[in-house]
């Protein structure tokens, strides 16, 4: 079965904004989703996203929800 971008668990259980993507010469690919590209000219994914198994930035649920129950909101 294969798995949801927004919900696969592999985003659930860890988040890293690292996509995999380069921006040396040209900037992230659109495709790549919600990124910015570093001072090491990398594509990351921007604050509240998480990089799924192929690379994309989806948002984070798990970090909005543990936000509202911790009290602060999350932007």
């Amino acid at each position: 079965a294969e798995k949801s971008n927004f919900t696969s668990s592999w985003c659930r259980s860890r988040c890293s904004g690292i996509t995999g993507g380069s921006c040396l010469w040209f900037s992230c690919h659109a495709s790549r989703g919600m990124t910015y590209c570093n001072s090491f000219k990398l594509c990351m994914c921007r604050d509240g996203f998480c990089a799924n198994d192929r690379g994309v930035c989806v948002f984070n649920f798990n970090r909005q929800w543990q936000g509202r129950m911790g009290g602060y909101r999350y932007r």
